[in-house]
């Protein structure tokens, strides 16, 4: 069988071809940037997790925190169900001309006329250096999607809460709610 023979040579070779690939996207940034735009333009759910992975380990090492275990083991569902239970979450707003702009996996991302996926409670109000704390904020019964001001507002409230809270967090990441 070719597949399981290649599949052997690889295991085989395992520390050559990794070394190889970082060295290839080391030496070839644009080109990889246009491979990952592909990639994650194909299917944005894929963007979307790893924008959770990228902000969970900027907050961590904010902390001096180390991850309590891989993404999806943390999110708790498939990427597959992510994507569904997100959308079920779409929901629209008219914009300033009058425009019903509904939510979309096309309109994804930072800035006016997108959205973004938001912690219901936000990363501030967990103690992430916690194992426990952390499959909590990152669990998918803790993320929807928001319109980008919609989330600046509530990230606003989350920073003043946070501020108001008697008890001690072990990271301060005041500004990223």
């Amino acid at each position: 069988n070719v597949k399981l023979g290649k599949a052997k040579h690889y295991q085989e070779n395992k520390e050559y071809y990794i070394t190889y690939s970082r060295e290839w996207k080391r030496n070839n940034p644009e080109k990889r940037r246009k491979m990952d735009k592909r990639y994650f333009d194909k299917n944005p759910i894929r963007k979307i997790i790893r924008n959770l992975r990228t902000r969970i380990t900027w907050v961590l090492k904010k902390c001096n925190g180390e991850k309590a275990d891989h993404t999806m083991t943390q999110l708790g569902c498939t990427p597959k169900f992510l994507e569904e239970r997100l959308k079920s979450q779409f929901h629209s707003y008219t914009n300033k001309n009058g425009n019903i702009i509904e939510m979309s996996w096309d309109n994804y991302g930072n800035g006016e006329g997108l959205w973004e996926i938001d912690h219901i409670k936000a990363l501030i109000l967990f103690d992430l250096i916690k194992p426990e704390e952390q499959l909590k904020a990152n669990h998918y019964t803790n993320l929807q999607p928001l319109w980008w001001f919609e989330h600046d507002i509530k990230s606003q409230q989350d920073l003043k809460l946070a501020q108001n809270i008697k008890s001690e967090l072990n990271c301060d990441v005041m500004g990223h709610a």
